[in-house]
């Protein structure tokens, strides 16, 4: 919310959150969604590596429950160990956050 008032975006990006993954909160994200019917891009913003995070388990579901295909920013995919780096870490989050916008 932060990065989306500091680019005076409140008007264009939508930011909503998710709390839990089961069950499946498919209603209320129907009708929260509803608010944004004209909208055609809904982006599915993560942290984590795409392999890692939400991102295998949310974007089946959004597409069957609410015909909604999902674009994915988050870090690329992980080998079988993390970075483990501070300054790798920042870059990443830095990246997720501003692709998020620029999409």
């Amino acid at each position: 919310m932060n990065e989306r008032k500091k680019r005076n975006a409140e008007a264009e990006v939508a930011l909503i959150r998710l709390e839990e993954l089961t069950p499946f909160p498919a209603e209320e994200l129907d009708q929260e969604m509803f608010k944004y019917r004209h909208v055609m891009q809904f982006v599915w913003c993560q942290e984590e590596p795409q392999n890692m995070g939400a991102w295998s388990f949310v974007a089946p579901r959004f597409k069957n429950f609410l015909n909604v295909d999902l674009q994915l920013v988050s870090q690329p995919p992980l080998g079988p160990s993390a970075v483990g780096n501070g300054a790798a870490h920042q870059y990443w989050s830095k990246h997720v956050i501003n692709s998020c916008f620029d999409v």
